[in-house]
């Protein structure tokens, strides 16, 4: 019984120390922010990496901020299993966070 109360709380002091550590404001770059394995996962194995992913859509050659907000989500629709680049930075972002917490 003592040992799954050392697990336990030893578990909890590792959850509460990567909550620290990443609460705030993160810049995560988009290679990890947009993992292998999230790109894999949600392009259906078309996309290993992000960079792969912004090739393939020819807006490789304008600077990310000048896409056009409306082509660039119809990019994400039509590459992705996601409706927009809201939904596939939101879904990004808490995959990362479930990983930095130790999920």
């Amino acid at each position: 019984m003592t040992d799954n109360l050392d697990d336990l709380a030893k578990r909890l002091k590792t959850l509460s120390d990567n909550a620290k550590a990443i609460n705030g404001e993160n810049e995560v770059p988009f290679n990890e922010l947009f993992s292998q394995s999230f790109m894999l996962q949600h392009t259906n194995n078309s996309y290993s990496s992000f960079d792969g992913f912004l090739k393939a859509s020819g807006f490789a050659d304008i600077a990310f901020e000048k896409i056009p907000d409306d082509e660039w989500d119809k990019w994400v629709a039509n590459a992705s299993n996601f409706g927009s680049w809201d939904e596939m930075k939101e879904s990004a972002s808490q995959a990362w966070i479930t990983k930095k917490l130790g999920f």
